[in-house]
């Protein structure tokens, strides 16, 4: 809120015409007495050299120069509420309170701040320095700051530096967060690159209660920080002798985003499903191999069927030989790759299967999708609405949707890569009044893969060996009408492309059967966790609030922030800024809510003394 100007300064009356000739006298007194005056600085003058008074002779500024000013300025990492604890009265997150009274010496709050000016060379000038410690913080329900704690290049103390300076000049100087020593801000639009520290995470389960399949709620918070620096002797300046727009604050902010976590067991059934399906394709290979297995039986039943259809009276014997596949496990986990493991992400939405967790990056879905939080005007304010929540629970949708195609033609691709080796042996006999004979013996032997089956190649390895030719196997031939040759040829002939369906579909049953059953599973477990992402999200309006570049001072200020105007002229309004604002639903609370602000910074007041 900008201060009301003071009244500007009235004509002279027409009695202050009069002073023209007293000065005259005043001149012609002092050359009759043969005293000599030394020229006096014009009105002009003492404007360009950084003067300013209202009332010649009772009010003066000099920026710069003058040392009567009282200072203020705190830096609050941390404040508010966060569920059952208020930040602002617990000690061990206490801000840094720093205040310089022209007569008297710095007083910071805590005592046992830094003192970072001490060879600064400037007695009018004080800097204090009191980050929060971590460790004194690890009792607050529901906040970890572990990620804050961490140091980075230029920020020793990481997102948690509390920094104030006071002059008794007129200026004063908070930041807080992820701030050098000099109070710069470390992140956001324009800011140095530095690497960040990790996220610090508030869970918010509290307000998203009995959800299905959702077992944890939290928001993890980006670096944060802000700046706030006032320079009261300009502003007072501007307000006697010019037009008073000037306010002499400036303040900026920053945030390295603002994620939603969703723990969800849905995520991880995706996985146990997946890994369910390797694990039954596993022991499929165990029933499909060996002459007694399913795939040994389909080919040993089509070259029976073909038999029977050249002749009844060829008679199969117990069918001999192998069938083996290849490393079906191997093939599977091979072409999976890391699917089970590498995050699904659009950028903007993420679903984590390793650690079973859902996030979306508000700051780039709310805000910009390059600046993401930055550089918004003062109290935005995130709109959490009905939009927001579809389009975070479409990503979802479509990512696992994705997802699910990927595995399954992965394991499709693992399946039909793999080798299948069969070597399935029939003796045929005749048996007639003169006895029983060998007629021959057919072996189905090739080498292929599965994918071979699943798409028909134009014909397999068939050999049929006949036996030896006597007078009995004639004799029963010409008994029963049969002709030697005409079997022998039929059977090399038939019995490739009748085995082939079979054994396919014995491949079907086995493996891809179970990859389509998988298909559907993914669908539904897809279904459940839409569904859960859905319910957190669609109740964020009245769960949540996020506000950022908080102002309490500006139009659009947030319930509860309350505007401290100054007295004018000599005292400055208090100047504040918060990077990130959040609101949690709380019962009892005067709005509803209870609110947690990251990274605030305060000047003012600042009083010239007079």
């Amino acid at each position: 809120m900008t201060p009301p100007r003071s009244p500007r300064l009235s004509a002279p009356r027409a009695q202050d015409r009069r002073w023209p000739l007293l000065v005259v006298c005043a001149v012609a007194c002092a050359l009759v007495v043969g005293v000599v005056l030394r020229a006096v600085p014009s009105l002009a003058s003492w404007t360009d050299a950084g003067w300013a008074h209202a009332t010649v002779g009772t009010s003066q500024i000099r920026c710069g120069t003058d040392t009567n000013f009282r200072s203020h300025a705190e830096a609050k990492a941390l404040g508010g509420t966060l569920l059952s604890t208020n930040l602002d009265t617990f000690a061990p997150a206490r801000g840094l309170d720093l205040l310089r009274d022209p007569a008297a010496a710095a007083v910071p709050t805590p005592s046992t701040a830094t003192d970072l000016g001490v060879n600064d060379g400037d007695p009018a000038l004080d800097t204090f320095g009191s980050p929060l410690v971590v460790s004194a913080l690890s009792g607050v329900p529901g906040l970890n700051l572990t990620g804050f704690a961490a140091a980075i290049p230029g920020a020793p103390a990481g997102a948690l530096n509390q920094y104030t300076q006071v002059s008794t000049r007129g200026q004063a100087v908070a930041a807080s967060g992820l701030v050098d020593s000099t109070g710069a801000v470390l992140v956001g639009s324009g800011a140095p690159v530095v690497p960040l520290p990790a996220p610090a995470r508030v869970d918010v389960s509290s307000v998203f209660p009995g959800i299905t399949n959702v077992s944890a709620t939290r928001l993890a918070v980006g670096a944060t920080a802000s700046s706030a620096r006032l320079d009261f002797c300009s502003a007072l300046s501007n307000r006697i002798w010019g037009p008073g727009a000037v306010t002499g604050i400036t303040r900026s902010y920053g945030v390295g985003g603002l994620t939603l976590e969703v723990d969800s067991p849905a995520v991880s059934r995706l996985v146990t499903d997946v890994n369910a399906t390797v694990t039954a394709l596993g022991t499929a290979v165990t029933t499909a191999s060996g002459i007694n297995g399913t795939v040994g039986q389909a080919a040993s039943t089509a070259m029976n069927a073909t038999a029977r259809n050249i002749s009844t009276q060829l008679l199969p014997q117990t069918p001999t030989g192998s069938v083996t596949l290849g490393n079906l496990s191997l093939n599977v986990t091979t072409a999976l790759g890391t699917l089970l493991t590498a995050p699904l992400t659009d950028g903007l939405v993420t679903v984590d299967l390793a650690n079973g967790r859902v996030t979306a990056n508000l700051a780039g879905l709310l805000g910009s999708s390059t600046t993401g939080l930055n550089n918004l005007p003062a109290n935005s304010r995130l709109a959490l609405d009905g939009a927001a929540a579809a389009a975070i629970s479409t990503r979802v949708d479509a990512l696992v949707q994705t997802w699910s195609t990927q595995v399954t033609n992965a394991l499709l691709t693992g399946i039909r890569s793999t080798s299948l080796a069969m070597d399935v042996n029939v003796l045929y006999r005749i048996t007639g009044l003169l006895g029983t004979a060998d007629v021959a013996r057919v072996q189905v032997h090739p080498s292929a893969t599965i994918g071979d089956y699943l798409t028909p190649p134009a014909s397999l390895a068939t050999t049929v060996y006949v036996s030896t030719v006597n007078a009995l196997l004639t004799g029963l031939l010409n008994a029963l009408g049969l002709n030697l040759n005409t079997i022998i040829q039929r059977l090399q002939t038939e019995v490739p492309p009748a085995v082939v369906a079979p054994v396919a579909t014995a491949l079907r049953t086995a493996f891809t059967d179970r990859v389509t059953a998988l298909g559907t599973t993914l669908t539904t477990s897809r279904g459940a966790l839409v569904t859960a992402v859905g319910a957190v999200t669609t109740r964020m309006p009245a769960a949540l609030t996020v506000s950022v570049n908080v102002q309490p001072d500006q139009p659009g200020a947030p319930a509860g922030t309350v505007p401290v105007p100054g007295t004018p002229p000599y005292t400055s309004p208090t100047y504040s800024v918060t990077a990130l604002r959040i609101g949690l639903a709380t019962a009892g609370a005067p709005t509803g809510f209870a609110y947690l602000g990251v990274a605030r910074s305060t000047v003012g007041p600042v009083t010239q003394v007079r």
